[in-house]
């Protein structure tokens, strides 16, 4: 039986390298190129609009925008969320929308997308997936302004980023591309103070929207408790330096960076990104594996598992009282035998 929690805990950075859940068994084929990719988008279609932001499907027209789909249920999906916040801070105030979609009911949805601080598009699905072609989510696709799709993929795949920004930079006027240079650089305060000195109408909303986008996130960092708090403090901090309001949050800052409790809590967090990027460093590895046809499938998730297994057994023998070597304490033991599974399925001859 394939482990589910496994895939949970490694998702993300399996379907980063274009192969889809569960990290063990048979991968499925990996196309040269997304079947999606070059279509027409699928008309939006949406039910109901969670939260403060909506968009209409004319209002589309002539302009680049991300359709994601994705559930609350899916590990890797919540892992996506800061993510794509921080690009929709980007991007949105200057045209570019980005939607995340999903079937659930949206008395789900909604204290989902509170809880989590989403401030991007996020809508019912009534229809519009039914258009897309994938195996899994999350899925992301990325619209030019032809209303046809440029990019298609797993959001965490560092070419979304790269897609979304690139269409975006397209679509702003001149008059404003100073002001998104700052803004893509994550300079969001300085793109305001910078559209201040332009009196247009224009210039207004998009300074509206970067304001709205502030105060939707220090909202959501003061439902936050303790180290929690901190850290997303300190993002809305480094991104809107300059704007009204951020003096206030500076001194909060500065309170929670005094409390014991807060200080451990980070600590973990530097020991825990450490090992995230250990594990980015084997799957840009592997990536780049692949795509020189050094390795089929079969053996980059082969590979993939002897390399993760070691590195996970190292740091909860480094760790033991982390959170993450607790969580990982448990799931050793399965992933050892899935591990063997492969190995011996590896072995067989391929015409069994």
């Amino acid at each position: 039986m394939q482990n589910r929690k496994l895939s949970c805990l490694l998702g993300s950075a399996l379907l980063g390298l274009g192969l889809a859940q569960p990290l063990f068994g048979q991968p499925p084929r990996l196309p040269a190129e997304d079947p999606n990719v070059g279509r027409p988008a699928p008309e939006l279609q949406v039910s109901e609009w969670i939260g403060d932001k909506s968009v209409a499907a004319a209002d589309l027209a002539g302009r680049p925008y991300v359709l994601e789909l994705w559930a609350t249920w899916c590990g890797p999906c919540r892992q996506t969320i800061p993510h794509l916040n921080q690009l929709a801070q980007i991007v949105e105030p200057f045209g570019m929308a980005v939607i995340g979609l999903t079937e659930e009911d949206a008395e789900v949805v909604r204290p989902f997308v509170r809880d989590h601080g989403m401030i991007y598009h996020v809508g019912i699905d009534q229809g519009t997936e039914a258009g897309l072609e994938y195996q899994g989510i999350p899925f992301a696709a990325v619209v030019d302004a032809d209303g046809q799709i440029a990019w298609a993929g797993h959001p965490l795949n560092p070419e979304f980023s790269e897609q979304v920004i690139s269409l975006a930079e397209a679509h702003v006027p001149a008059e404003f591309a100073a002001a998104f240079g700052q803004a893509r650089q994550g300079a969001l305060g300085a793109a305001y103070e910078m559209l201040g000195e332009d009196e247009s109408a224009a210039a207004a909303v998009i300074r509206a929207r970067l304001m709205a986008n502030f105060e939707a996130a220090r909202e959501f960092a003061g439902r936050l408790e303790g180290a929690e708090q901190y850290i997303v403090l300190q993002g809305i901090g480094e991104a809107y330096a300059g704007l009204p309001g951020d003096v206030e949050l500076r001194e909060r800052m500065q309170a929670l960076a005094a409390d014991d409790e807060v200080q451990a809590a980070l600590e973990n967090q530097r020991i825990g990104q450490g090992l995230e990027r250990e594990v980015l460093d084997l799957r840009t590895k592997l990536m780049e594996r692949i795509d020189s046809g050094a390795i089929d499938q079969t053996r980059a998730m082969l590979e993939y598992g002897e390399q993760l297994l070691p590195l996970f057994e190292r740091f909860v023998a480094d760790h033991p009282e982390h959170p993450i070597s607790r969580e990982l304490a448990d799931e050793l033991p399965g992933m050892r035998r899935e591990l063997e599974q492969v190995r011996q399925q590896a072995a067989e001859p391929e015409d069994q």
